[in-house]
């Protein structure tokens, strides 16, 4: 799916996950994301991409 480079953190509704739906809070110990809110959202000055997030078990790692 094609980065929103809206450069709002997605405040205006721009950031979707995969599936097209809303961006839920991924990691917050460590706040993680470009913008810090925890969220795998981007903007067009996030030059590294911050747009994937996974909750992995300790079987799968």
């Amino acid at each position: 799916m094609p980065r929103g480079d809206s450069g709002d953190g997605g405040k205006n509704g721009a950031a979707r996950n995969v599936l097209g739906g809303r961006l839920e809070t991924c990691s917050l110990r460590p706040m993680t994301g470009f913008f810090r809110n925890g969220c795998c959202d981007t903007a067009a000055d996030d030059v590294g991409s911050h747009t994937v997030c996974i909750i992995a078990s300790e079987e799968f790692l």
